[in-house]
């Protein structure tokens, strides 16, 4: 009896004290102007309407529903899309990947940015108007560098990992810099945040009431607690095969090089993932 009533009771603190966010999808840009294109976050990961990005990319989509398969300009991608009410969302990750095309998130703006290898002026001229001859004159007149207060980092230079021990699974699918969150939060002169989109799923067979706690490890072996402020992974409850999805943000020094995120658990042996960052 008195395990029941814990149980209780813990749930009725999860539902009441620990805070909810609804936040807001990700705004797609192709080649610097914005596209009307859904965009979801899934297992930690972005993806992007396909159909809707076909006429700004200059492609054509093919979608195979018996066999799930969707192909772009005729060859077949190797993820498997996600179909949410009549819309096929791809990673936006992997779309860049099988169009040659540069994808980068921008956690401070909420956008993700997709940049083709034939980027348009964004004042088009019929004249060929180099761009390296108009890039120095802005420098003297306006002195202000806009996109030097909220860089990005490309997603397509972090490889997802994984690493499991006897209870959890834990898989980071995306590890991001900025120096600005929801265009208010700014860290530390001399500092940056570092936002890791992950999941941890029970591979266990037992109830795991508490999961434990998350670390990021530099190159240096300096240790940094995530920011609960900022995060969204939360402790849950996770049934047996159960799965909680989220982001940590972490603010490290802007030298500083992430090598290791490391789970600690109660009365269990922790469980490191390399980041295999250089």
């Amino acid at each position: 009896m008195k395990k029941k009533i814990s149980f209780l009771l813990l749930l009725i603190y999860l539902l009441l004290f620990l805070p909810s966010y609804a936040e807001e999808a990700p705004k797609v840009y192709v080649n610097g102007s914005q596209v009307s294109a859904p965009s979801i976050e899934q297992d930690g990961e972005v993806y992007v309407s396909v159909q809707s990005l076909a006429k700004a990319l200059k492609i054509s989509v093919k979608w195979d529903p018996n066999n799930k398969v969707i192909s772009i300009n005729g060859k077949a991608m190797d993820c498997k899309p996600l179909l949410k009410s009549n819309t096929i969302y791809v990673p936006a990750m992997a779309l860049g990947n099988q169009i040659g095309a540069e994808v980068e998130m921008d956690y401070g703006q909420n956008i993700i940015k997709i940049t083709t290898g034939k980027t348009p002026q964004p004042n088009p001229t019929k004249g060929p108007t180099p761009a390296v001859t108009k890039a120095p004159t802005p420098v003297a007149s306006n002195p202000t560098p806009a996109p030097t207060a909220a860089p990005t980092a490309k997603i397509s230079m972090f490889v997802p990992t994984q690493a499991e021990n006897d209870n959890f699974r834990v898989t980071v699918t995306n590890l991001v810099y900025s120096s600005i969150i929801k265009n208010y939060y700014t860290p530390k002169s001399g500092n940056r945040f570092c936002t890791l989109n992950l999941s941890q799923q029970n591979i266990s067979a037992n109830v795991q009431i508490y999961t434990g706690t998350f670390s990021l490890v530099d190159k240096d072996g300096v240790s940094y607690d995530y920011l609960e402020g900022l995060s969204n992974f939360w402790l849950q409850v996770l049934q047996p095969g159960g799965t909680n999805f989220g982001h940590l943000v972490y603010e490290i020094p802007a030298t500083s090089v992430p090598d290791k995120l490391i789970l600690y658990s109660i009365d269990q042996p922790s469980l490191t993932l390399n980041l295999n960052l250089k």
